[in-house]
Parts: structure tokens; sequence; C-alpha cells
């Protein structure tokens, strides 16, 4: 992501987010491992406002910037939480 400090010349909104959606039961289980703390989940039924698929459209950022994401979400969140455990 270097890359992206240096470049200069362009001031947009730009989304660095990922293209590939992840279920949220996968998030939560990536995000309980990383921390190392297993999820106590309770159900509820979808609420006004949720949808059921997001993901990051990052077209922009892979044309001004040959943006392609190279860390996946279970290592993004295990350096997170390294991160934030030494900070």
């Amino acid at each position: 992501m270097r890359y992206l400090l240096d470049h200069t010349g362009v001031f947009e909104t730009v989304n660095l987010g990922n293209h590939h959606p992840v279920p949220l039961l996968e998030l939560i289980a990536a995000v309980g491992h990383a921390v190392g703390v297993k999820p106590e989940l309770t159900f509820q039924p979808m609420q006004a406002g949720d949808v059921d698929i997001t993901s990051a459209d990052i077209s922009k950022a892979q044309h001004l910037f040959g943006y392609a994401p190279p860390t996946s979400l279970a290592e993004g969140l295990r350096q997170f939480a390294a991160w934030l455990a030494a900070a």
C-alpha cells in the first residue's frame, strides 16, 4: 500500500476495501480466532436496514493505482489484533 501514499495529484474519494463478500458468521469466526475468543452468538431476525450482501467497489482504486488487496481477511485480522495488543 506504500504506493498509495506516494501517489500525488489525485484528490478523490476511493474505496480501499475488498471486493469479495464475506458471510457474517465467517467474519465473526475470523475475529474470534484472531483475538483468541470463542464468540457467543445470539441469532435475531433481520433488522430494518440490514442487507443480505455487501462488498466494496474497488474498480476506481484498481484503475487509478493498480490496487489489488493482497492480504486475506484472516491475515489482516491477525495482524491488526497483534498490532492492537502491542499498542
